[in-house]
């Protein structure tokens, strides 16, 4: 992948007026442990250790674009572990990045659809981290989440630079600005 960031001009599905060089990862490349370090959405105030991990669909082939994950997590007065699993698909809208989401078990009835929208795998850094904005729900309000390989917030020059990016995005705009960290230990 690229030495630097990378930010997707065209957020939310909207038609860019120019083709789009941002490249997101690829299924292969999300499979794995993912820290969730950073976060717009309320659900997590108060919940700390929260992480995802993504595998290959049944058949162990990720070029098919579906890929499982584990959602664990821990609220802040609990040592208890939780779980959510689902199912993520390449959207059919077509977008770069695009997946829409579905839960399984007894979140089966949950669905939703998320973008990522910026990355910095192979980062000068040397932190990888995906940026993935997730649409409104029945359940859930739009947000924006960080996930990490490590256990470690996006640095603020990042941030920075996407709030400098997204000008004519003021929505996600004032996520990236209700953003707050997810405790981990």
């Amino acid at each position: 992948m690229t030495n630097d960031i990378a930010i997707k001009p065209s957020l939310l599905s909207l038609p860019s007026p120019e083709p789009s060089s941002f490249q997101p990862p690829s299924a292969e490349e999300l499979l794995g442990e993912w820290f969730i370090v950073q976060t717009s959405l309320p659900y997590f105030r108060d919940k700390r250790n929260v992480k995802i991990t993504y595998t290959p669909s049944a058949s162990g082939n990720t070029s098919t674009q579906r890929v499982h994950d584990e959602l664990t997590y821990q609220t802040l007065s609990s040592d208890q572990k939780k779980t959510i699993r689902g199912v993520n698909n390449v959207s059919p809208r077509g977008q770069p990045g695009a997946w829409d989401w579905r839960g399984s078990g007894w979140v089966k009835v949950v669905s939703n659809h998320l973008e990522i929208i910026g990355h910095g795998l192979g980062d000068r850094s040397g932190m990888e981290w995906i940026m993935i904005h997730t649409e409104r729900s029945f359940f859930a309000p739009a947000a924006i989440h960080v996930y990490s390989r490590v256990k470690a917030a996006l640095p603020e020059s990042v941030k920075a630079r996407f709030m400098d990016t997204l000008v004519e995005s003021p929505h996600i705009k004032a996520l990236l600005g209700d953003m707050y960290e997810v405790q981990q230990a």
